[in-house]
């Protein structure tokens, strides 16, 4: 028994050995679909992991985070027909980027940006490429947080990869060999994170992040297994039933921002359809850019003409004016009278016809 049921459904041996067959490399289509089973698993079991948030804010939401993160990375592929798993992998990495949602989110959407890397262009997914997948979104997880703390979701994404690195040591031929060995070792090391971070023991319970890895790990198994996703494992402990007196004052602060920044340009379809004031992305264009005045000519020499086509004068000449009517009031001001006042001789009106 693992901690939400049992890892790996019994199912009949004959039946195994055509799923192994079957999963022996896995393809977009089949990708596509153990993606939406993670996601339909997750959120069966989204209170679950709410209930047991605890590390770094215990604001009981890195169930509701990790499920809308894996929502933006579905409806990146929802109407995809992608026969290549690295073109889809990359896809699923990028909605997951957009759509992150606090640490937890940010970090699984770093461990697809490294799984989509080590996979780049394949068209399926061998044993080799799986394992390799596992290590290098490994090693981005841990490269994209300043602090690693272990006893979290990083721990058993470490964990799952050396699990996959040893069954492949061991001989496993099919893709899904290697995800019940995963599930198993998710399992094992969600079940260890108190043992690596006090706060959690003093909670009493299992790391939040690192339960959500898991049980997207184990949709996807369940779905290779053809097992219902509609029913939660357990019951849902409410985060007042926790042991939380302490568990405020090992929070490492600054772990609840993360930013996000999508560098792909704006296109030329954008910038025709939206006014400047309108575009997405933050897109301003210069005053050259809009116009305003050609290259090489200084904007102060230029001379400007309003819609109706009349002249108006450039920078250049009104700051004339400006200087001439401050010659004209000086002595004005300097008898001490007012340039229109009553009491001594009228000074040169202040604006010029």
């Amino acid at each position: 028994m693992g901690a939400m049921g049992e890892v790996e459904p019994r199912i009949d041996g004959r039946v195994r050995e055509r799923l192994l067959e079957r999963y022996r490399a896995i393809d977009g289509p089949t990708c596509r679909r153990l993606t939406e089973a993670a996601l339909a698993w997750l959120r069966t079991n989204q209170q679950i992991v709410n209930s047991l948030n605890v590390f770094p804010v215990p604001d009981g939401d890195t169930g509701t985070n990790m499920v809308l993160t894996m929502q933006a990375a579905w409806d990146e592929i929802a109407s995809h027909s992608e026969p290549a798993i690295g073109r889809l992998a990359k896809s699923i990495a990028h909605g997951a980027l957009m759509g992150a949602r606090g640490n937890s989110g940010v970090i699984l959407s770093q461990l697809w940006r490294g799984f989509a890397r080590a996979l780049d262009d394949a068209a399926q997914m061998d044993v080799p490429s799986f394992v390799r997948g596992l290590a290098e979104a490994r090693d981005t997880a841990y490269k994209g947080v300043v602090r690693p703390v272990e006893g979290t979701i990083l721990t058993v994404a470490k964990d799952i990869a050396s699990a996959a690195e040893q069954a492949q040591k061991e001989g496993a031929s099919s893709a899904l060999e290697i995800l019940e060995r995963i599930v198993q070792a998710a399992d094992e090391s969600v079940q260890r994170t108190p043992d690596l971070l006090p706060v959690l023991k003093q909670a009493g319970v299992v790391d939040s992040g690192g339960m959500g890895l898991y049980l997207l790990l184990e949709g996807m198994l369940r779905s290779a297994y053809r097992q219902p996703l509609d029913t939660p494992s357990v019951a849902v402990r409410t985060l007042g039933e926790l042991t939380l007196e302490q568990a405020s004052e090992s929070i490492e602060p600054g772990q609840d921002w993360e930013v996000v920044v999508d560098f792909r340009p704006i296109s030329h379809r954008c910038r025709r359809r939206f006014p400047p004031k309108h575009r997405p992305c933050g897109f301003r264009p210069s005053r050259r850019q809009q116009g305003g005045h050609p290259p090489g000519r200084p904007l102060a020499g230029r001379e400007v003409r309003g819609r109706q086509g009349r002249r108006r004068p450039g920078l250049r000449e009104a700051g004339q004016r400006v200087a001439e009517r401050r010659r004209d009031q000086g002595p004005a001001r300097a008898a001490g009278t007012s340039a229109t006042g009553t009491d001594g001789p009228a000074g040169p009106p202040l604006l010029r016809p």
